[in-house]
């Protein structure tokens, strides 16, 4: 990526924008030079988007942009205010994970100005552009710095030069670092925090000391940048006397492995009602995180997250569940024939001695018996065994859903009813994030209840691939988070492949 002259970078922006004509035209042809640019610069996917009236505009055409999955975004834009474009950008970028960073330009066709930087800090894109531009914060003011630092996650500790050292970072940069490394760890003793947060920067390179002493320079930064932080109420809060905590606010904040961390604090040994659990999931978040929580409300942001990021646990082995309830933390299975399972992933099928897929690699490719017929043996698939039941998955996807494929298999109207409350979350969510796919989660739904239509007609076998196809639309937290822009992609792709297989044993 090009580095230093920010001045010239901007203007070298500035001036390709400007040559950009008939934007109010449909033709996305007008930005391919700018666009190249952009790309063969910053070495990242890139979508240029014109907005004329912000908020009227903002929908289609940028959700239209991010269909892309573009890491940069620059957007062209006329008549808003800046705070207006902070806050939209802040809640866009919490939840549009594949977006790296997004640049603005405001003016006319023919005189744009640079005129702001937002993204997600500690992504390389994203400091990698503030650097350049000389752009660092996200908003007119010092808490629009801290209040973007609230969805970052730990900072990179793998750099390609040392870092800076902390005594010689603003105090706002000195109070991200501190909240990535004490976030999660719930109220603390404030000396035991600053000693803890000292050694981590050690750790990491941006200190060094034999011994820390109450009076010495780098304690005092410490316990100043969080102290100031506390008189702010950002980043970080005072629970009881003498204790600090490192805090996430709002919900939409959290990450999934903050909400994975909560679920895994109140799930329990013995069987526990999924409701039960998902509650007390919500209390953690109240008492390690700091999240700003009146009521628990069903349905809610909170719910909605909370069961995304259970039903990711269960997928992964962490948690177990009975029917549609009853869940719990994974047990150590018993195997017999003193067969050892792998780690988190299901307990291997005897293999039959009649194999009726037939399955021989020739150079490496998987060819694929002239009338395939699914039998138990294929539970546990290798991967030229899985494309020859299925066809072409996006690879990011086979693990995901061979594991599937090997589960009990589900009653008919569990299955609805799991089909029911994913897509009633959809909708939820739908309310809260503008560019999700509502229409691709109705479609899967329906083909979903298409298939368990069919339920009778279906052998055993031919159910587990139809079950996979639906638990792997369910379970919102496979190779695409469901809840993200363009999160249906690799579940759609997985129903299209077993439509096709189902349909050549019909």
């Amino acid at each position: 990526m090009m580095q230093g002259d920010a001045q010239g970078l901007i203007a070298e922006l500035e001036g390709r924008a400007n040559k950009i004509e008939g934007l109010s035209t449909t033709s996305s042809s007008k930005y391919n030079e700018l666009k190249a640019w952009l790309q063969e610069t910053f070495e990242a996917q890139t979508a240029v988007c014109y907005l004329s009236e912000f908020s009227k505009q903002w929908i289609a055409r940028v959700g239209q942009a991010l269909m892309g999955m573009p890491r940069l975004l620059v957007l062209l834009v006329e008549g808003q205010t800046k705070a207006e474009a902070v806050e939209r950008l802040e809640a866009l970028h919490q939840y549009a994970t594949g977006l790296h960073a997004t640049i603005v330009l405001n003016g006319t066709e023919g005189a744009w100005k640079y005129t702001l930087l937002t993204g997600t800090p500690g992504r390389a894109l994203y400091e990698q552009l503030a650097l350049n531009l000389e752009a660092r914060s996200v908003g007119p003011t010092d808490d629009a710095i801290y209040l973007s630092a609230s969805s970052a996650s730990r900072p990179e500790t793998v750099r390609d030069v040392s870092p800076p050292n902390f005594l010689a970072l603003e105090r706002t940069e000195q109070a991200d670092l501190l909240w990535g490394y004490l976030v999660g760890s719930g109220a603390r003793d404030f000396d035991e925090a600053i000693r803890e947060a000292a050694n981590m920067l050690r750790d990491d390179g941006y200190v060094t000391f034999e011994r820390l002493r109450r009076d010495g320079p780098l304690y005092l930064a410490i316990e100043e940048a969080i102290a100031s932080c506390t008189r702010r109420g950002v980043l970080f809060d005072r629970p009881a006397r003498g204790q600090i905590r490192a805090v996430i606010r709002e919900a939409a904040d959290f990450s999934r492995d903050h909400w994975r961390d909560c679920i895994r604090r109140a799930c329990r040994d013995s069987w526990m009602d999924r409701d039960v659990l998902v509650r007390e999931a919500a209390d953690w978040a109240v008492e390690i995180y700091g999240l700003d929580m009146q009521r628990f409300r069903t349905g809610g942001k909170i719910d909605t997250a909370i069961r995304s990021a259970l039903n990711g646990l269960i997928r992964l082995g962490e948690v177990e569940r009975q029917g549609t309830q009853l869940v719990r933390k994974a047990q150590p299975r018993v195997v017999e024939n003193s067969q050892v399972p792998p780690v988190n992933g299901p307990v291997p099928l005897q293999t039959a001695t009649d194999r009726s897929l037939e399955v021989s690699l020739v150079d490496g490719i998987a060819e694929r018996s002239t009338q395939p017929v699914w039998t138990s043996a294929t539970l546990s698939p290798t991967p030229a065994e899985l494309r020859a039941m299925v066809g072409e998955l996006p690879g990011e996807t086979e693990a995901a859903f061979a594991q599937l494929l090997a589960a009990k298999l589900h009653d008919v109207d569990e299955l609805r009813t799991m089909v029911k409350r994913h897509l009633s979350e959809f909708e939820e969510a739908f309310k809260h994030h503008e560019f999700l796919d509502l229409d691709g989660a109705e479609q899967l739904a329906s083909e979903s209840n298409a298939l368990l239509d069919r339920w009778a007609e279906f052998s055993d076998d031919q159910r587990r691939l139809a079950q996979a196809a639906i638990l792997y639309f369910v379970e919102s937290d496979e190779a695409d988070d469901d809840f993200r822009p363009g999160g249906l992609r690799t579940d759609k792709a997985v129903f299209a492949a077993v439509t096709r297989a189902l349909a050549t044993t019909a």
